[in-house]
């Protein structure tokens, strides 16, 4: 048995250096964290070795062990700075791929590689490499794959001379910049080179002359200025050459006759002069020549002969003047050309071949004309650019053959006098036409003749000041007219040749009146601009049958008379009053449906006169920069869907209490700049859904405490600027999250202290001033001296009572912030030390007390102070060990509070009365009242307890034993008077903070409920009265 135990292990040894030896191919030791090449087993078979992304500082081409069948190693991602062949070790002679990439050498010592004669891929990418010399390569002559990009060479000093059967070579990225001619002379299998990336500024003449399988050239990114003509002369399978983004200002002529390049990149160059007949002979395979921003001033006839395939010709940015009649000729299949961006004055060069063109750009040169029938016979054209010319007249039937045309833009031209008919016959498949920005007066009948598709028309900013009764025959589609910023006097045209239009745009215009025939007829709009023009009445049949129009703007008709037959428009849903010195009348507006009103600038001095009660689906109401003075009950009755007022830029002095209860969904309030010189009670009641106020730029000098209880969900308050001189913490929700107080004469320690309580999350301004000294934070105030914003420390009982307010607070956020219950346990921590600080001192003043006792009673001085520290030692004790009672007693005390002020509030209902409301309020004060007592009553019996308990503890205090027997009488004499002295000091100490509590909860909690109640009872009947 002994002896197979000894066997096993053996067995196993075996086996598995037996799976090593003639089973594993590839090892994969990446990713290890390897400082040094660890010893290999020996593995016969092992051909694929992976030890990239490790730690390795040394390559090591040899191994103790020998690899016969290794062919490829992989080392990138390590830090390796050298090369090296161990002594007495087998070299890796048959390794056939060697990646070296992404590491730190900085050189390539002599003959370094000459142990691994048989490699044909070598990547020696993203290196710090920056010389190679004659001999760095020497002994690997069958090197099929070199990468030597991303380092810093700068010569190649003939390193490359003994390729001769290199196919791969990657030089780019690199810091070359002279290619010699003998560099590259033995590299006549090469494929491919890449010499990106690098600042070669000259490549002698021949440098490829006996390249004669090369196929891919890249020079891309150079400072290349010249191409030598003969350069490609014998590299007959040239396919693809990049020379893009170079200083090259000339192309020689046939540089690539006889070849077949299917790829030329020549773009971001300093092409000039002329294009001649020549330089693209040999690029017969190109589909794309992008010879764009450059410095080209003329094309000469047949200059892009040998372009048989190309598609697409950019020709855009250059200074282009002159174009040859012949210019384009053969270019059959020409699909794209764009020759924007130049100094072209005329159209005279010929287009007749380019049967294939379907883009055609032109935009931004100084053609002046378009000769008669210059675009016949592109049919297959279908975005047409003429944009931004000097274009003055467009002749009828210009564009007769241009049926597929689907963009088509000739706007921004000083078109001059009158668009005459059938100036755009032909445009059969055009959806929209642009001819804004020009200089047009009149549009004649039939101008638009036959363009049958044609949605969306803008004839915007121009001077057009007739407009043909027939101008829009031959067109029933259009959906969207733009007739805005022109000099039109009236609209007066054949509605029917508009049956579907849903939008008209005739804003910025001088109309002065509206014909009720034309655009009552138009039923099929939704939306109608007649802003900023000079209407002074509107005649009862205007809109009557436009039973579908939403979007309504008659702002800016400074004397036009408000009519009430808008009424009439029952699916309106915005309308835009602004400007109109006439105060409108929405009385008869019954069953609107109406959710945005702006009457801004409208000159309205009273709200009440508007009757919008019967805008009740309303949500946006704009009244800003009017005259208003005052805000008065019933004057946004019924409103109450609205989200959104702005009644800033008035002269507000006065709003009268409850005059927002019926916008129970307002979410925005601005009142901003206006004279309002203090915030009642009562104002915002009913506004439980409002979280921004903006009160800035009025006169108020106080922030009343019970202000802003009625608006439970504010989170924004602005009150820049006004004269507000102090404001607590306590004013607010403890939920506001941003409190804008800049501008206000407020002291800089008030600011602190509001900034140290971190109850609001930001404070700020709305004008942040950092140059000036006394700011904090950008907020101005008043005394910055040295403030810090720091905790403010406070001493003995204020200390405590501090704290429990935080708890109280604490515990209140916790319920609406989960994230924030650690720190309760914190807060009771602090009260329970600050209780027993409270109790050392109250043990202080009773030991200066009793020593005059002492001295009239011969008591023990200290023996009676030794039992009042051991007393309160144990109380203290006793208090913080047992749960922390006394924080538990001020929790829940705080979860009743919590729980009874969040209870939701109704909304109130559209037809809701006083009446409804006081019942409701009076069933949770009755229903606050009972858990108060219940609660109290808890409170109360728990402190008793707790007296008692300590009453028991002193009272069974065992004293030291007597001094003598007339100290022990005289303890004996006083016991009973001292126990006594005792409870009456602990009992007081309690009731405080009792007392204390509960003033805080009928301070917040108790007294402004009840004034709400009372004053929602009192003020009920008084706001009817209007002398209030």
């Amino acid at each position: 048995m002994q002896d197979q135990s000894r066997e096993t292990p053996k067995t196993q040894s075996q086996a598995a250096q037996y799976l090593l030896n003639e089973v594993v191919i590839a090892l994969d030791l990446s990713e290890n964290d390897y400082n040094d090449l660890p010893r290999l087993a020996l593995m016969s078979k092992l051909r694929t070795l992976n030890i990239s992304h490790n730690r390795l500082s040394t390559m090591k081409l040899s191994t103790e062990n020998s690899f016969p069948d290794l062919e490829e190693i992989d080392v990138s991602y390590n830090n390796i700075n050298d090369i090296i062949v161990g002594d007495n070790e087998n070299a890796i002679s048959n390794l056939l791929k060697l990646n070296i990439s992404h590491n730190r050498l900085s050189e390539l010592k002599d003959a370094i590689l000459i142990e691994v004669r048989s490699l044909e891929v070598l990547d020696l990418s993203h290196n710090e490499i920056s010389a190679l010399s004659f001999n760095s390569f020497e002994g690997i002559k069958n090197l099929l794959y070199l990468n030597i990009a991303y380092n810093k060479l700068k010569a190649i000093n003939n390193s490359f001379l003994r390729f001769t059967k290199l196919k791969f070579l990657y030089i780019n990225n690199n810091e070359l910049q002279c290619i010699k001619v003998n560099e590259f002379s033995n590299l006549n299998q090469l494929h491919e080179i890449d010499l990106s990336n690098n600042a070669i500024t000259v490549i002698e003449k021949g440098t490829f002359v006996n390249m004669f399988n090369i196929v891919k050239i890249n020079l891309k990114n150079n400072l290349i200025q010249y191409l030598e003509p003969r350069m490609f002369l014998s590299a007959n399978a040239l396919d693809y050459v990049d020379v893009s983004i170079n200083e090259i200002q000339a192309l020689p002529k046939f540089i690539f006759k006889g070849k077949n390049v299917t790829f030329f990149d020549v773009s971001r160059n300093q092409l000039e002069g002329a294009l001649i007949k020549g330089i693209f002979e040999g690029l017969t395979g190109i589909l794309e020549l992008d010879l764009s921003h450059q410095s080209v001033t003329s094309i000469e006839d047949y200059a892009f002969v040998g372009l048989n395939m190309v598609e697409s010709l950019l020709l855009n940015g250059n200074e282009i003047r002159n174009i040859s009649n012949k210019s384009f000729y053969s270019l059959r299949n020409l699909k794209r050309l764009d020759i924007s961006n130049n100094k072209i004055v005329s159209l005279n060069f010929d287009l007749d071949e380019l049967l294939k063109l379907e883009l055609f750009s032109i935009k931004n040169n100084f053609i002046k004309l378009i000769p008669e029938g210059y675009f016949d016979g592109l049919y297959v054209l279908l975005v047409l650019d003429l944009s931004n010319n000097n274009i003055s007249k467009v002749s009828s039937h210009c564009f007769s053959s241009l049926n597929e045309l689907v963009d088509f833009d000739i706007g921004k031209n000083p078109l001059t006098e009158a668009l005459e008919d059938n100036t755009f016959l032909g445009l059969n498949s055009l959806p929209v036409l642009d001819i804004s920005c020009t200089a047009l007066t009149t549009i004649k009948n039939d101008s638009f003749n036959e363009m049958i598709t044609l949605h969306t028309l803008n004839i915007s900013h121009s001077n057009l000041n007739i407009i043909n009764y027939n101008s829009f025959k031959n067109t029933g589609s259009i959906t969207i007219l733009d007739l805005s910023h022109n000099h039109l006097e009236s609209f007066n045209i054949n509605s029917s040749t508009l049956a579907n239009l849903q939008m008209l745009y005739l804003h910025n215009n001088r109309i002065t009146i509206t014909v009720p025939d034309i655009i009552n007829k138009l039923t099929t709009l939704h939306t109608i601009n007649l802003s900023y023009n000079e209407i002074k009445m509107l005649n009862n049949g205007t809109f009557y049958d436009l039973k579908e129009l939403e979007y309504l703007d008659l702002s800016n008709n400074r004397d036009m008379q408000f009519n009430s037959s808008l009424s009439v428009l029952n699916k309106l849903k915005e309308l835009y009053l602004s400007g109109i010195c006439k105060t409108p009348n929405f009385e008869q507006f019954l069953n609107s449906e109406i959710t945005d009103l702006d009457i801004s600038q409208a000159n309205i001095s009273n709200v009440t006169s508007l009757k919008l009660s019967n805008l009740r689906e309303l949500k946006i109401l704009i009244l800003n920069n009017n005259v208003i003075e005052k805000l008065e009950l019933g004057a946004l009755n019924n409103l109450s869907r609205l989200e959104t007022l702005d009644l800033s830029h008035n002269k507000l002095m006065f709003i009268q209490p409850s005059v927002f209860k019926y916008n129970s969904y307002l979410t925005a309030l601005n009142l901003s700049h206006n004279r309002l010189t203090t915030l009642s009670f009562g104002i915002f009641l009913g506004l439980f859904a409002l979280n921004e106020l903006d009160v800035s730029y009025n006169q108020l000098e106080d922030l009343h405490t019970d202000t802003f209880y009625g608006i439970p969900s504010l989170r924004t308050l602005i009150i820049d600027f006004n004269k507000v001189r102090k404001i607590s913490v306590d004013d607010f929700s403890l939920y506001l999250s941003v409190l804008s107080i800049g501008g206000n004469p407020l002291p800089c320690n008030n600011i602190v202290k509001l900034k140290n309580k971190h109850i609001i999350s930001t404070i700020t301004a709305l004008k942040l001033e950092y140059s000036s000294y006394e700011n904090i934070d950008g907020i101005t105030c008043l005394g910055a001296g040295s403030i810090k914003l720091t905790p403010q420390s406070l001493n003995g009982t204020d200390n405590i009572l501090s704290d429990i307010r935080n708890i109280l607070l604490d515990i209140s956020s916790k319920d609406a912030h989960e994230d924030k219950v650690a720190n309760n346990h914190n807060s009771d921590t602090n009260f329970s030390t600050q209780l027993g600080s409270l109790l050392e001192s109250l043990n202080r003043t009773i030991k200066i007390e009793t020593q005059e006792a002492i001295r009239e009673g011969n008591i023990s001085n200290t023996m009676l102070i030794s039992a009042f520290k051991e007393t309160f030692k144990h109380a203290v004790d006793e208090i913080v060990h047992e749960n922390n009672v006394g924080n538990s007693l001020l929790e829940r005390i705080l979860r009743m509070i919590v729980a009874i002020n969040t209870t939701p509030l109704p909304v109130l209902k559209d037809n809701s009365t006083n009446g409804d409301i006081l019942p409701y309020i009076a069933r949770i004060k009755q229903e606050f009242d009972n858990t108060l007592t219940l609660e109290k009553e808890k409170i109360l019996s728990e402190v008793a307890g707790k007296i008692s308990d300590i009453n028991k503890k002193v009272d069974g205090i065992s004293t030291a034993k007597p001094l003598t027997e007339k100290a022990a009488s005289q303890e004996i004499k006083h016991g009973p008077s001292s126990s006594l002295f005792t409870e009456v000091c602990v009992a007081l100490t309690l009731v405080i903070v009792l007392c204390f509590v509960m003033f805080q909860i009928y301070k917040h909690i108790i007294l402004p409920p009840r004034r709400t109640s009372y004053s929602t009872q009192q003020i009920a009947d008084a706001m009817e009265n209007s002398n209030l």
